[in-house]
């Protein structure tokens, strides 16, 4: 008779003891649950926030690039005009030409300096580049009746020198630019 209520007891307190291990089991992955799902929702939510401060950026900076690259284009046509070889009945004056050109640069280059931090080190680095080759450009213009050279020498070698290496920057600054904002162009064929 011993024997049998030892088997009864060691029965009953196994099934009590299997059935707090399962109560436990389920008490515990319901709570593991929980906390996974609250840590789900947190993570989404700091994703939202994350995605929506880069988004913000990111159309700042698209914004950005385009007003620069707009003062660029107006930069780069007053130059060009400026430095133009042939000068048409009605154009406006030398000075007045002058004073159109370093006012495009002059304003290209503030908003630059202001925005600065919306480029990357390269694209700063073309920038500048840019912004010296161009002022030189003007400077030699200026200058262009400097004896020991024919004026239309100086000139054309000015024209020459900014169609050669400043359009040579522009045309990296528009790439560079494209890649900034998502665009790329590419040829297929």
């Amino acid at each position: 008779m011993n024997l049998q209520l030892l088997l009864q007891t060691l029965g009953i307190s196994g099934l009590l003891v299997a059935l707090v291990a399962y109560l436990g089991r389920v008490l515990i992955k319901q709570l593991l649950s929980k906390d996974i799902e609250k840590f789900k929702a947190e993570l989404n939510m700091h994703a939202f926030e994350h995605q929506i401060r880069f988004s913000k950026l990111h159309e700042k900076q698209a914004t950005v690039i385009a007003t620069l690259f707009a003062k660029l284009a107006e930069a780069d046509n007053a130059i060009q005009n400026y430095i133009k070889p042939f000068v048409l009945a009605g154009d406006l004056s030398e000075n007045d030409r002058q004073h159109n050109a370093a006012n495009a640069i002059n304003e290209f280059i503030h908003f630059y300096k202001k925005h600065a931090i919306y480029f990357d080190e390269a694209t700063c680095s073309k920038l500048e580049s840019f912004i010296g080759e161009s002022r030189n450009i003007l400077t030699d213009f200026q200058f262009k009746d400097m004896p020991g050279k024919s004026v239309a020498r100086n000139w054309l070698e000015i024209n020459k020198k900014y169609k050669t290496s400043v359009l040579n920057m522009k045309k990296d600054l528009e790439t560079a630019f494209r890649k900034m904002i998502g665009l790329t162009t590419s040829i297929e064929g």
